[in-house]
């Protein structure tokens, strides 16, 4: 294991290296000096420029909990630092896409009750958006919440039934 290897924002992320780079820094049996190498890299890795656009990539593929965390942890410093000097369709992107997490575990009970800390951080992260956009540029927050509430369960509920259809 090179765990340089996430760092080379020219190739697509190996999520499956960067989570055993995350368990082998956590890990009590990791030597400090090793774990010191970690610490760097992944320090290296979340102040990279470039690493929020990876966080969709982790999410999707990774898993681990740190790491998922991890990765929301580079989209929130994003979000509070940077938010106004991104594109208005990638802020409306990133806006959609934590509503859809948060819908997906949300609604899941067996998700919900394994991934309680990961859905607390997802929330925290749409936090971080309200902070920036609300009112001003979501006024239609709420209603946009549960409208896809509203459609979620409604979906779920097909899912379930088909023959109802």
């Amino acid at each position: 294991m090179d765990p340089s290897k996430i760092l080379d924002f020219n190739s697509p992320l190996d999520v499956g290296l960067l989570d055993q780079v995350v368990a082998s820094f956590y890990s009590h049996t990791t030597p400090e000096q090793n774990r010191q190498v970690l610490q760097r890299i992944i320090t290296e890795f979340t102040e990279h420029p470039a690493a929020w656009t990876r966080v969709d990539t982790i999410l999707d593929q990774s898993n681990s909990q740190p790491t998922k965390f991890l990765a929301l942890s580079i989209l929130e410093k994003v979000i509070k630092f940077k938010w106004n000097l991104l594109p208005i369709p990638q802020r409306e992107a990133i806006k959609d896409f934590i509503i859809k997490r948060i819908l997906k575990y949300s609604s899941n009970k067996q998700l919900y009750q394994s991934s309680s800390l990961y859905i607390s951080k997802l929330n925290n992260t749409l936090v971080a958006v309200l902070k920036q956009e609300w009112p001003q540029n979501w006024d239609n927050f709420i209603p946009e919440v549960v409208s896809s509430s509203i459609a979620d369960l409604e979906k779920q509920s097909t899912d379930a039934n088909p023959s109802d259809s």
